[in-house]
């Protein structure tokens, strides 16, 4: 069976690349990989670890896959969405999901929130990188 991953952050434009997502796994009759990627704590600056680095870090996966579930919800059962809470630099931690799924298509937003990389610079680094086919949703678009 075909493979798509997509992956979520926390912008309001995540709908709109899920439901691409949702689209290219029907046109392909594929099951949908949903990938959230959280950042390694290690990366993260001091100021940041005022909690121990392992609450941080749990609270961190916890949110993701409760933000997962949400979008799962919303995927059709035919789909076999799978979630996935990640841990690295974002771009990285997407092209491997899509290596170990052998994915035909990643489905990336053009811009999201990634404070951490920069504005369209995930996106960019998986166009470049990816394994496979990569669509990127921008913002308003349908």
């Amino acid at each position: 069976m075909e493979t798509v991953v997509v992956a979520l952050d926390t912008s309001s434009h995540s709908v709109q690349v899920r439901e691409a997502a949702v689209t290219q796994a029907r046109a392909l009759k594929a099951r949908l990989v949903l990938v959230r990627v959280v950042p390694q704590t290690s990366s993260l600056p001091m100021a940041f670890l005022r909690p121990p680095v392992s609450q941080l870090r749990e609270a961190l996966h916890e949110e993701a896959a409760a933000a997962l579930q949400t979008h799962v919800a919303a995927v059709p059962a035919e789909l076999q969405p799978l979630p996935r809470v990640v841990e690295g630099a974002a771009w990285r931690a997407i092209i491997e999901v899509a290596r170990e799924t052998s994915a035909r298509v990643i489905v990336v937003g053009a811009f999201g929130e990634d404070v951490v990389e920069g504005l369209g610079s995930t996106s960019a680094r998986v166009v470049n990188h990816a394994p496979c086919d990569v669509l990127v949703v921008r913002k308003g678009r349908a």
